[in-house]
């Protein structure tokens, strides 16, 4: 009888850090940029996953 292998599950990033002025936590689904200094979300930004 051999296992099925199954894919790693997926981590999806729900909340973001701004990497320039460090504001946070925000919404990745409704801000595309820094609530506070305007910085658009990078990949330098940190992001919580869940």
């Amino acid at each position: 009888m051999q296992l099925e292998v199954l894919p790693p599950i997926r981590e999806v990033a729900y909340n973001w850090q701004c990497c320039y002025c460090c504001h946070g936590w925000m919404n990745l689904a409704t801000s595309p940029a820094c609530e506070q200094c305007g910085h658009l979300r990078c990949g330098s930004c940190t992001y919580s996953y869940s």
